[in-house]
């Protein structure tokens, strides 16, 4: 068989995507068992991958780039490689990856059954969502999981979420946010009179948070969930809910080395035309196609401070770096989920693996559409 690792959003495929992550680890543990051959195909934009282009312009981004030209690219991949390498016309070929690679694995046996044999899609998010609130509802719910390594508790999760409430509270008042650029070291005067700052510091939490990068063997402070989660129930029982996230933003802040915590709102980072800004590579494909705006709003199961990552803050690059409008983008996603399928595409051999803690999992495949496309669900 032949084993093709998907290239993604990202950095230039380096050695570790394939042997220490989601997208091709099971890939290069099977191969040698199997006999088989591998292939990693980068996605055209990302890392050396460049079509003929000097910029990343809109109209350069609208005319080279898209899924649909990422499953072309892999389709004739395999043409060339047949050749080069006298690949056997009998040998089944079969697709890996992990979160939108894996979207593209499933996409490459969807529209070329008679190329590709099978797709291996984990983590992948194929229901294409505008305001995708699943994803801090899941990684709420996997701070309250203490099971199979997680290390996650319904107090830390009690804590995380009183103190962002009570952080909420303290943002209603001119005197509040004042305190609150003290206690927690923003940079600036006035930080918290723009509300897009607001946004930007809660939105995803005032202290980093692993959710679909939770790894239980990393080294250092609050690095995961189990180690976040002691560090914050700790400091809780003697300081209370927002004094843990005070000590705990404040080690961060640390560890750092900056003198203050900068929470400016800016586009600078989409605002390069460099062909190594694959960042703005990627918001360009979100505002195209997929949305995956993770928004923390009123009613949610969002830990956070709710109301300040909405999806209008969320929107607000594809309107500015892309001149896409909020109706577009909504229109775009809609047109992405027609086309494919969402998550009950018309596919066969596709195995769809996703996990509890994983925020993607919310847009993934988790029932079976059929006998042939089997589901795995890792705790």
């Amino acid at each position: 068989p032949v084993f093709v690792c998907v290239g993604g959003e990202g950095p230039a495929f380096e050695k570790d995507v394939l042997y220490r992550s989601a997208h091709c680890n099971d890939m290069t543990e099977l191969a040698p068992q199997v006999g088989a051959l591998m292939f990693a195909v980068e996605h055209r934009f990302y890392g050396y991958s460049m079509p003929n282009v000097t910029n990343l312009s809109t109209g350069n981004l609208e005319r080279f780039l898209s899924s649909q030209q990422a499953v072309a690219d892999l389709k004739q991949f395999r043409i060339w490689a047949m050749g080069k390498y006298k690949i056997d016309v009998e040998a089944k070929w079969v697709t890996y990856g992990g979160s939108y690679p894996g979207m593209v694995s499933s996409y490459a046996r969807l529209l070329h059954p008679h190329l590709f044999h099978a797709a291996v899609a984990s983590s992948a998010p194929v229901r294409a969502q505008v305001d995708f609130q699943g994803y801090l509802n899941v990684l709420g719910q996997s701070l309250a999981v203490a099971d199979y390594d997680v290390g996650g508790s319904p107090t830390c999760l009690s804590v995380m979420s009183n103190g962002h409430d009570e952080i909420g509270k303290l943002l209603k008042t001119d005197d509040g946010k004042r305190s609150l650029e003290k206690k927690f070291g923003l940079c600036g005067e006035n930080p918290l009179d723009d509300k897009w700052n607001i946004a930007q510091w809660v939105g995803f939490g005032v202290i980093p948070v692993s959710g679909q990068s939770n790894d239980p063997t990393c080294k250092g402070y609050a690095c995961d969930i189990a180690k976040m989660c002691k560090d914050l129930i700790d400091s809780a029982a003697a300081k209370g809910a927002f004094g843990a996230l005070e000590e705990v933003a404040a080690k961060e802040l640390q560890d750092s080395e900056e003198e203050c915590k900068d929470i400016t709102y800016s586009l600078d980072w989409g605002e390069s035309l460099e062909v190594t800004n694959w960042v703005r590579v990627w918001q360009f494909q979100t505002c195209k196609e997929f949305g995956f705006y993770q928004t923390c709003v009123e009613g949610s199961g969002c830990p956070f401070t709710k109301g300040y990552s909405t999806v209008d803050f969320q929107l607000d690059p594809c309107v500015k770096l892309f001149n896409i409008s909020a109706a577009q983008v909504y229109e775009n996603v809609e047109a992405t989920n027609r086309y494919y399928g969402s998550d009950t595409p018309n596919s066969t051999r596709v195995l769809w693996v996703n996990g509890q803690v994983d925020p993607w999992s919310f847009l993934s495949v988790l029932v079976s559409p059929g006998p042939t496309q089997p589901t795995v669900w890792v705790p």
